[in-house]
């Protein structure tokens, strides 16, 4: 009657436990049910757990493919096209979209380091496409020191907040020598050579010493347009350390990738820079010699490079500069004819990039030097009227460059070089029996075009006077002592 367990039986198992439950039915309901919801809550909460899982797997590889898109297109595409000619257009409007992307991205990941190393290479393309000191750009220098500047702010904890060994942390010293190096440029380009070494040498050297076994480009780049700044700076002591530091680092490359386009576009820059160093040095016909012999060392390493890319921006105007080197350092040892030719067909070659590549601001003010020089030599051969075309010719396009590339240091001595080199070719014409009749008139714009000089070498030389190799203020001074007269 008390539903206990009746000793007669077995007592099995199953006996006693239905027993027991029908005494204790209430209790036992109560357990079995707390025990059933237990579980399918327990249940629930696995089955939100795995929901919760797949749903950030999904967001990880939904972060993942956008990444790896806006770095395809940051890095790939935009590497494919950026050496090609009129392609800044096509370069902005490809970083500008991907880094759309990114930057979404970055307001939802911003504790990823790696990410915002991503995005600070963007910038860094955007900011090369604003206003790259050396390569094709819009011209814009101030936007283009914006951008720097923010992909500075965006590298700066990255460096801070991760572990030197880190490849974060590596990545993100790599584009801080790459921004740093755009500034030194800049700051070059502008007159400020003293400047631009001491960002060079305080902030990115320290980085590319640190990078140089894993990227031996940066301790190239950096050491390399230190030689630049410190010739510029007529500082034969600094070129030649710095120099010699960048070749070689670039003979250890090059000793185990001889064939790297890269590093012998390098090898062709490095000649360049010591052709330019010599003819800037001095007057000497033993400079002028060593220039001519450097520049056909870079013309020769030049042609392997145009073989394999013909079409390539960069080694193209590496050609422009080491022809024109090679046509001065010619007519400085005295082979006018020679001179004349190396010129002229360096002429030609820029006026087809011209077409090529009309947001190149360099181009313009390269070409109209190259019709100066080659007014001196036509002028040395004794071909009077060919020489005043040809240096008007070069007066006039240095005073339509735009007012930004016009005040640069070196085409404000450019633009002195065609205004002499005019004056020069004027005074000779009218000492010819047949320009008798306006002699006097091309003596008065002579001496106009030696003022016009005198004021641009002043403008040009005030932050540095120019180096002994360079026309000089002094040359100008005297010559227009004699056309007063």
């Amino acid at each position: 009657l008390e539903r206990l367990p009746v000793h007669a039986r077995r007592g099995a198992w199953s006996y006693r436990a239905g027993r027991f439950v029908l005494r204790h039915r209430v209790v036992v309901g109560v357990a079995t049910v707390a025990n059933l919801t237990m579980a399918a809550g327990l249940a629930f909460a696995a089955f939100q757990a795995y929901e919760a899982t797949r749903e950030r797997e999904r967001a990880e590889r939904h972060l993942s493919s956008v990444r790896q898109l806006a770095n395809v297109f940051i890095f790939d595409v935009h590497a494919a096209i950026e050496n090609l000619p009129g392609s800044v257009g096509a370069r902005k409007l490809l970083i500008q979209t991907a880094l759309t992307y990114l930057e979404r991205l970055s307001a939802e990941h911003r504790n990823d380091p790696g990410l915002q190393v991503e995005i600070a290479r963007g910038y860094l393309r955007i900011g090369d496409i604003l206003g790259d000191p050396i390569r094709a750009s819009l011209d814009d220098k101030e936007g283009a020191r914006r951008t720097y500047s923010k992909v500075k702010s965006l590298l700066k904890p990255v460096l801070a907040g991760t572990a030197p060994s880190s490849p974060e942390h590596r990545s993100a010293q790599q584009e801080m020598v790459r921004v740093l190096d755009r500034e030194a440029q800049i700051l070059i380009l502008d007159g400020h050579y003293r400047e631009g070494a001491a960002l060079l040498f305080r902030e990115a050297l320290p980085y590319a010493q640190v990078l140089e076994m894993y990227d031996p480009r940066a301790i190239i780049v950096v050491s390399g347009n230190l030689a630049t700044a410190y010739s510029r700076a007529c500082d034969e002591i600094g070129f030649n350390r710095y120099y010699s530091k960048a070749r070689e680092a670039l003979q250890r490359v090059l000793a185990t990738h001889a064939r790297a386009p890269w590093a012998l576009r390098h090898l062709a820059y490095l000649y360049n820079k010591y052709a330019f160093h010599m003819l800037e040095r001095d007057s000497a016909t033993e400079s002028a010699t060593l220039a001519a012999k450097a520049a056909k060392q870079a013309l020769a390493t030049i042609g392997a490079l145009r073989i394999d890319d013909p079409n390539d921006t960069l080694t193209v105007r590496a050609e422009i500069f080491a022809r024109g080197y090679l046509g001065s350092a010619l007519g400085r040892i005295g082979q006018w004819s020679r001179s004349s030719v190396e010129l002229q067909s360096n002429i030609a070659l820029i006026e087809s990039e011209v077409q090529r590549e009309p947001y190149d601001v360099l181009l313009q003010p390269e070409l109209a030097l190259m019709q100066a020089k080659l007014s001196q030599a036509r002028l040395a051969l004794g071909k009077v009227e060919s020489s005043i075309g040809l240096a008007r010719a070069a007066v006039t396009r240095y005073e339509a460059l735009a007012a930004g590339v016009k005040e640069q240091t070196f085409n404000l001595t450019g633009a002195a070089i065609a205004n002499f080199q005019l004056a020069q070719a004027l005074q000779r014409d009218g000492t010819t029996d047949i320009a008798r009749a306006r002699a006097a008139h091309d003596r008065r714009e002579a001496c106009q075009s030696y003022y016009r000089a005198a004021q641009l070498l002043a403008a040009a030389e005030r932050h540095q006077p120019n180096c002994a190799g360079s026309l000089s203020r002094e040359t100008v001074r005297q010559a227009m002592q004699q056309c007063s007269r």
